[in-house]
């Protein structure tokens, strides 16, 4: 969409304790392009990242272990990180299901008194009910897609993405964006449950 941004984390940051740093780097743009995601294309490239801090490895390990044993994907797409640099004890699974279009990030957050295979269970669950919907883009990533989308309109550039039902989030998001941005966004839902979403300028 032509944007140069770089993201670079300084510490992370884990419930109660807090304590997270990013430093974001944003370059200027000569102008926002559109983008087009409606069909997933290529093979699944599944990876699957246990991050853990101040507890012990094998939390992590465990969740990893859960959805190997769930899933059959190669043993090289898992891996265990040890944080150094937190504020505080903490855990997450994050599974990234990857195409060669786009990527859906699935995050499970370790909570004290939840087992760590409970953890790795919710997220799978989530990521197998991304997989079936069969859409390219997820619940939370349309979300975050739609304000880049509605500058790229500005340009005269059209943008169109495939997801399924929208959160309350994204429709609010939809009417602010057209408020201010005099951008015409259209949401067409389909009979299995899918929604088409256009975003280009309103004198387009």
């Amino acid at each position: 969409m032509n944007a140069n941004v770089d993201a670079d984390i300084e510490s992370h940051g884990f419930y109660p304790a807090g304590g997270g740093r990013m430093v974001m780097k944003v370059e200027p743009s000569t102008g926002m392009s559109g983008l087009e995601l409606m069909d997933r294309v290529g093979r699944l490239k599944p990876s699957v990242t246990a991050l853990v801090s101040r507890i012990p490895e094998s939390v992590g390990q465990r969740e990893c272990d859960v959805i190997a044993r769930k899933t059959g994907w190669d043993k090289k797409a898992f891996q265990v990180v040890e944080i150094q640099q937190a504020g505080g004890p903490g855990n997450v699974v994050m599974i990234e299901l990857g195409f060669d279009n786009v990527s859906e990030l699935i995050i499970g957050f370790g909570k004290v008194g939840v087992k760590a295979e409970q953890v790795a269970r919710a997220a799978l669950r989530e990521a197998r009910a991304h997989l079936a919907s069969e859409v390219p883009v997820g619940v939370y990533l349309a979300d975050q897609l739609l304000l880049p989308m509605g500058l790229a309109a500005r340009n005269g550039y059209r943008s169109e993405f495939c997801t399924g039902p929208l959160s309350l989030h994204s429709q609010t998001h939809i009417d602010v964006l057209q408020r201010f941005l005099n951008v015409d966004i259209r949401c067409v839902s389909n009979e299995n449950g899918t929604v088409h979403v256009s975003v280009q300028n309103s004198e387009g």
